[in-house]
């Protein structure tokens, strides 16, 4: 495990990636591709992030935002002809972190052994109450992507499911589901865009005078 995987390092490679791709830098672009594989490869097998689900209250809540990271990187690479949505290494992919996050929301208690490390929790001190507003993009800006993309994919057909039979669900299972059902609505894709825009990149293309605009 190292800073590559972590949502800030994530965060750092996407506006690299982007201004590689502005500036027709190659070292920059690829140089995204290395903190993708890292957190792809330094998963668990249960598809949790080690570095993130132990932030106490908000181990879900970076979970998310590192998730928002490696969409952006993807989709990026997507625009340049590389498909890396795929990858895989020792059968771990970017669809096992997603089944980690819809896993949760049925059962929050799989992330409790990892959460009750309480590292740099932030305001979410208790870890048995993780900190996911149901209506911010920071948490679910990954979502439109890859719900769009991947409409068959069993993640997808879960949702699917519970969006249709609502009983019974709890509260994260709501709001996951709320945020799904959101995917065809045209607010809702703007704040997704947004949020997918603000992991860092806006920042670094103003210090090169550059305007940035993300298409998902």
């Amino acid at each position: 495990m190292c800073i590559r995987e972590s949502n800030h390092g994530l965060s750092s490679a996407v506006a690299h990636m982007e201004l590689g791709v502005l500036l027709n830098d190659s070292k920059l672009f690829r140089k995204a591709f290395l903190n993708y594989e890292a957190a792809i490869k330094y998963q668990r097998k249960d598809g949790s992030l080690p570095i993130e689900v132990r932030r106490g209250g908000r181990a879900m809540f970076y979970q998310g935002r590192a998730m928002n990271a490696l969409t952006v990187i993807a989709i990026i690479a997507e625009n340049q002809g590389y498909n890396i949505w795929d990858y895989q290494h020792k059968n771990k992919n970017f669809h096992n972190i997603v089944k980690f996050f819809i896993d949760f929301t049925e059962n929050n208690e799989i992330v409790f052994k990892y959460a009750k490390e309480m590292k740099a929790p932030g305001p979410a001190k208790d870890y048995k109450m993780q900190d996911l507003d149901g209506r911010s993009s920071s948490n679910w800006g990954w979502l439109y992507a890859y719900a769009t993309r991947f409409p068959n994919h069993e993640n997808v057909k879960r949702l699917k499911q519970w969006s249709a039979n609502k009983s019974g669900l709890n509260n994260y299972q709501s709001k996951i589901v709320l945020n799904f059902e959101n995917v065809s609505k045209r607010n809702f894709v703007i704040k997704a865009i947004n949020a997918l825009n603000d992991i860092g990149l806006k920042k670094y293309a103003r210090n090169y005078g550059l305007e940035i605009n993300l298409d998902i």
